[in-house]
């Protein structure tokens, strides 16, 4: 094959390539990373004028979803409780590629000292990104060996046209 050929191949494997990053972009971090709490463990002894603002913030932080795109009251709220000592342990689930974590038996558990937004938001967020990459390793493998194939196409369908060449 001649160079003109290796340069077309090279400039669509090029395109090829960068279009579906940016596919591989908009499917792993381009959406928002959501999580609920599945468990809210709080205290043994609560003080009687904060039970209920705990109570009803447990049930709260357990009943909805906490997306990055949105306010997260209930998550500053657990994390108040926490420094205040009266939220001992929380088990968060997270919406991943093939659903709700703790449907498939996967729940992520942080102890007193972890219980931060930014620790949670940190871990969440990390796992929910290596399931979304992980739920497109096939796609991956195949897109990024098609060019290779074009390739072994081209430089057969080349080589076989020469052996029909007239030689002198």
């Amino acid at each position: 094959m001649n160079r003109g050929w290796w340069r077309l191949w090279l400039f669509l494997s090029t395109i090829w390539f960068f279009g579906w990053a940016v596919y591989g972009y908009s499917k792993i971090w381009l959406p928002a990373v959501c999580f609920s709490f599945a468990s809210v463990s709080v205290a043994e002894k609560i003080p009687p004028d904060q039970k209920a603002h705990v109570e009803d913030t447990q049930k709260k932080a357990r009943s909805g979803k906490i997306c990055e795109d949105n306010t997260w009251p209930s998550l500053l709220n657990i994390e108040g409780l926490a420094k205040d000592k009266l939220v001992s342990q929380v088990g968060v689930q997270w919406l991943g590629p093939s659903g709700w974590s703790l449907e498939r038996g996967t729940l992520d558990v942080f102890n007193e000292g972890e219980i931060t937004s930014e620790i949670i938001l940190r871990r969440i967020t990390s796992i929910v990104y290596r399931e979304r990459l992980e739920a497109l390793y096939l796609t991956i493998v195949v897109v990024a060996s098609i060019p290779f194939v074009f390739l072994l196409v081209g430089i057969g369908f080349s080589w076989v046209r020469k052996g029909f060449r007239a030689r002198p």
